[in-house]
């Protein structure tokens, strides 16, 4: 995996450069750019930092239909164990969870994703519970959210986040798998299968993203859900909880691979497509 060195206050100018550059690069692929982490704990591949997530494309990408594939689950598992992403053809929806890659389909079932199966999208760190944070209960998805910001400091770092417990009431969604030519996420999360789960056991697996991730990732929360049966789950929609211990890993390292498939180096990514990326966490 290719990078170069540089600090988190200018990631996000560096990478926006280097979209434009991309279409110099070949065809098949993909490049890095990493904003490394201060260092290791020797747990993990070589290759690889525990205190850095390790993104494949961005969601700008997925918002105007680059849904082709970029990585292997094969790649997503060697690079980290827990995160989120999606499938080839927006397949589905992504858990990454204790070296495992879940897929909950559009017709709610679950399965774990063979090493070959592919992804145009995910996001992956190696977890290390750096931090516990008490949730004394949270009637919605944003009172779960307040109580997450109230106790995390510091607005500029990378959060992965695993709330196990036990839920009241989670909503989720998936999506099917689209065929090309690949229509833009909007017109797909637009027929989107909605799942609701009332009293289950579970464990939400997601990501805070700071301001300046820009249209890379979603500024804000960004959660899937599994149940602990491992037979339902999805990109959250709502969720309604009592008293948990939300699981934070703190990650000061950002790797973004740059697609480098055909359809990505012709694409236009220069717009402002924060609302309709706003729009798909909905």
């Amino acid at each position: 995996m290719r990078g170069i060195r540089i600090g988190a206050a200018v990631a996000l100018a560096l990478t926006l450069a280097l979209l434009s550059a991309a279409a110099c690069a070949p065809s098949t692929g993909s490049r890095s750019v990493a904003v490394p982490a201060t260092g290791s704990n020797g747990q993990v591949p070589a290759a690889f930092d525990s205190e850095t997530l390790y993104q494949w494309s961005m969601l700008s990408a997925l918002v105007v239909g680059l849904y082709q594939p970029t990585v292997t689950v094969g790649e997503i598992k060697q690079a980290g164990n827990t995160g989120i992403g999606t499938f080839t053809a927006l397949d589905g929806e992504m858990i990454v969870l204790d070296d495992v890659v879940y897929q909950v389909r559009a017709d709610g079932t679950v399965h774990q994703s063979p090493d070959a199966s592919t992804s145009p999208f995910a996001a992956v760190t190696y977890f290390d519970n750096e931090r516990t944070v008490e949730i004394t209960g949270a009637p919605t998805y944003d009172a779960l959210k307040k109580s997450l910001d109230a106790q995390i400091p510091g607005v500029n770092d990378i959060r992965v986040i695993r709330v196990p417990g036990h839920f009241n009431y989670v909503k989720t969604r998936s999506v099917p798998g689209q065929t090309e030519p690949y229509p833009p996420l909007a017109q797909v999360t637009a027929k989107q299968t909605e799942f609701e789960f009332r009293d289950v056991d579970g464990v939400l697996v997601g990501i805070w993203c700071p301001a300046w991730i820009g249209q890379i990732n979603a500024p804000g929360y960004h959660f899937h859900f599994l149940t602990a049966d491992k037979t339902g789950g999805g990109h959250v929609l709502d969720v309604s909880m009592g008293a948990a211990k939300a699981q934070i890993d703190i990650t000061p390292g950002f790797n973004l691979s740059i697609p480098q498939t055909k359809e990505f180096q012709k694409v236009d990514l220069a717009g402002d497509y924060q609302k309709q990326i706003d729009a798909a966490e909905k």
